[in-house]
């Protein structure tokens, strides 16, 4: 399994689709930091959508471009998933896939964090090369 480690540290390697709730898969990415309390003992495996609400929930809003550098947004994905936890994280999914759009995304940055949760999850599944 091919591993992309990013300058800081964090881990992205990637991991098997599984069927969302339409049936069509759903990509998804294991994200890890030694450094990172929450991810110390191995790789949170997280959907695209779970990362992108993980940025929204990071602490810092993205800049008109959104989070321009892997390293950023891979470091900003961890800071959400401490801040709001694992278990939080798939019930903020689950409600936005329910339609209620407000408490998941707070500062409205829907589409940013989407792009960026695509981007994260492409490259971890390009593979170190693009380190």
């Amino acid at each position: 399994m091919s591993c992309l480690t990013t300058t800081s540290g964090v881990r992205l390697v990637p991991a098997p689709a599984r069927p969302g709730p339409d049936g069509q898969p759903v990509e998804r990415v294991g994200i890890w930091a030694d450094d990172d309390p929450v991810t110390r003992r191995g790789p949170v495996v997280l959907s695209t959508d779970e990362v992108a609400v993980a940025l929204a929930h990071c602490g810092e809003a993205p800049s008109k471009w959104g989070y321009r550098l892997l390293d950023d947004t891979a470091r900003k994905t961890l800071a959400g998933v401490a801040a709001v936890g694992r278990g939080e994280l798939a019930r903020l999914v689950e409600r936005w896939r329910v339609g209620n759009e407000l408490e998941i995304w707070p500062a409205g940055y829907q589409t940013k964090c989407l792009r960026q949760a695509d981007e994260l999850a492409r490259k971890a599944h390009r593979g170190p090369r693009l380190n």
